[in-house]
């Protein structure tokens, strides 16, 4: 999609998926903004591919060497989770990218999810909440 919106620019909208993330937002759930656009990562297919996000991180980074971690890539849902003073303040979903839907009351249900942290901080946590095959299978 990215290399035909290059070759013709024309074929290019605001809702192109190379432009926009995530999905519209419900009109079920109250909607907060996003403090920092939160956006999707871009699939990689080649080598080349690789080897130019490296190029381009070490080029942010002012760094000549870079230790990458790589892992399995879950499907879920992608949250941003905030803390204030250590304590669960709100989800929200990756929404338009701009702006989220608050989903706190689906998110405290998660067992693993801490409501309180171990120091009194502000913070935002992104990720991916997901349930297990075996897990989803004992909901029937």
């Amino acid at each position: 999609m990215i290399k035909l919106e290059e070759l013709h620019p024309e074929f290019k909208s605001a809702s192109s998926p190379s432009v926009k993330v995530g999905g519209k937002i419900t009109k079920d759930f109250n909607t907060f903004d996003h403090n920092v656009p939160m956006l999707s990562l871009s699939n990689t297919y080649s080598n080349q591919d690789l080897l130019d996000f490296d190029k381009r991180v070490k080029k942010n980074l002012n760094i000549e060497e870079v230790e990458y971690l790589c892992e399995l890539k879950y499907d879920g849902v992608a949250l941003s989770i905030f803390y204030e003073n250590g304590l669960f303040k709100r989800a929200l979903t990756r929404g338009d990218g701009e702006k989220g839907d608050d989903i706190s009351n689906n998110v405290i249900t998660i067992k693993t999810l801490p409501l309180k942290l171990s120091e009194s901080v502000d913070l935002e946590v992104r990720g991916e909440a997901f349930i297990s095959k075996s897990n989803f299978m004992m909901l029937k």
